[in-house]
């Protein structure tokens, strides 16, 4: 028997599904499968369960809460709303009759005026859900992992597509990775929360951004975005949706209709801290060792005046990792990381600043690219030079010298702020 007690956990086979499954059992929950059929993860019970069941649900014993995720995503934003508050309704009365909280996986689109049937049934099944005194989740645009879902779909688009659409207006979402939100699942239970919570990123991105980082972070494809008029995704929607197998747009539209949500009190309520977007978007939905390598990339290439070697670059994250074992990588600015010469200006800037993250780095970078063949190259003559072309090269570095300084003096307070708020972003 686990040591927390077990979850009886409904929809454990879909996208968000296994991702709870798994971050119940880390935090010593075990899990009861309620579903159609058993889940590949060892260790997991398994108890058939469907939403067009009818009768009383039995809840295996052991039991300490109930989570109710599973959903007729068959449909897609076409939903039977009647079977969804019949399959509610035996979920509520088992938890009233075993005595255990209840928390429901709603959606951000769940509202009485909803424009889909998949929106309104979340609604009218939080009603049932909230009179119980349960919970209610309402996630965000969930993302990440394994593609699956909505998400899987774009994937799949993306994936295909060299050309796609930038929806004009476009639709803004508010991400949440699965991994985050399953964790919020099993801090809902833990806490025995009521109520409603939303989880996702509080600051929301729009519907093409989110795709562009989708092609960039994840699938590593540049793709081109065409300006697509939002009425013209009206027109052919219901098209779509009469022939089989083309991607569910309804659900695409149901984006226009979303309430922003606040979410910064409910994740501080239950300890979640959200991944960013980019970090997320990364297969394993950890970017940490991306930026430690784009890190390493700037100020080596900085540094030598010259890209840098891959085994270079590894041995630049390795001696970090040794020496500031979980610090984050310095968030520097695409412009930046461009062209890494101006990084001359932050090193100025962070001349006078005492215990600088940024300067012990660059200092690392310096001593692992002297080390290297092409810092022997750099900084040590195999040659002689001709003295005319020595006084020549000398007034090329005099007067970059001179326009660098002018730089910095013009840059310096801004340049400031901004290390003060990059070297914040490792800690």
């Amino acid at each position: 028997m686990p040591h927390r007690g077990i979850i009886a956990l409904t929809g454990a086979s879909g996208y968000i599904g296994r991702a709870t499954v798994r971050a119940a059992l880390s935090r010593g929950y075990g899990v009861v499968a309620l579903g159609r059929r058993p889940l590949d993860i060892p260790g997991i019970e398994f108890q058939r369960y469907d939403l067009q069941d009818d009768g009383a649900l039995v809840i295996p014993p052991g039991c300490v809460a109930i989570l109710h995720l599973a959903a007729d995503t068959r449909a897609g934003s076409r939903a039977d709303i009647d079977m969804e508050m019949k399959a509610a309704n035996r979920i509520v009365d088992a938890a009233r009759e075993y005595g255990m909280p209840l928390v429901f996986v709603s959606s951000q689109t769940a509202a009485p005026n909803a424009a889909t049937d998949y929106g309104r049934a979340k609604w009218r099944v939080e009603q049932i859900v909230l009179q119980a005194s349960g919970c209610i989740v309402r996630p965000g645009f969930v993302y990440g992992g394994e593609p699956r879902g909505l998400f899987g779909q774009l994937f799949g688009l993306v994936k295909t597509l060299p050309v796609l659409p930038s929806f004009l207006p476009a639709p803004v979402i508010q991400p949440i990775h699965v991994n985050d939100l399953a964790a919020g699942l099993v801090q809902a239970v833990e806490q025995r929360s009521t109520g409603v919570i939303s989880l996702a990123q509080d600051d929301a991105v729009t519907f093409t951004d989110f795709l562009r980082i989708l092609a960039s972070d994840r699938l590593r494809r540049p793709r081109i975005f065409v300006p697509f008029p939002a009425f013209v995704l009206s027109l052919i929607a219901p098209i779509a949706a009469a022939v089989p197998g083309t991607p569910d747009l309804g659900r695409i539209r149901s984006l226009y209709a979303m309430k922003e949500m606040r979410t910064v009190a409910d994740l501080q309520k239950l300890g979640i801290r959200l991944r960013s977007l980019d970090d997320g978007m990364h297969c394993s939905g950890c970017g940490r060792r991306r930026r430690q390598l784009r890190e390493a990339k700037a100020l080596l290439t900085y540094v030598l005046r010259q890209a840098p070697p891959s085994s270079l670059l590894r041995r630049y994250v390795h001696a970090i990792d040794a020496l500031y074992v979980a610090d984050e990588p310095l968030a520097l600015p695409a412009l930046v990381r461009r062209f890494p010469m101006l990084l001359a200006a932050y090193e100025r800037a962070a001349g006078n600043q005492k215990n600088s993250k940024f300067r012990f780095r660059l200092s690392s970078a310096i001593l692992i690219a002297e080390a290297s063949p092409l810092g022997a190259r750099r900084f040590m003559l195999s040659h002689a030079i001709h003295p005319i072309t020595a006084l020549f090269q000398m007034a090329i570095a005099v007067t970059k010298e001179g326009l660098m300084r002018i730089v910095c003096v013009a840059l310096a307070a801004p340049l400031k702020i901004a290390l003060k708020k990059i070297e914040r972003e490792t800690r």
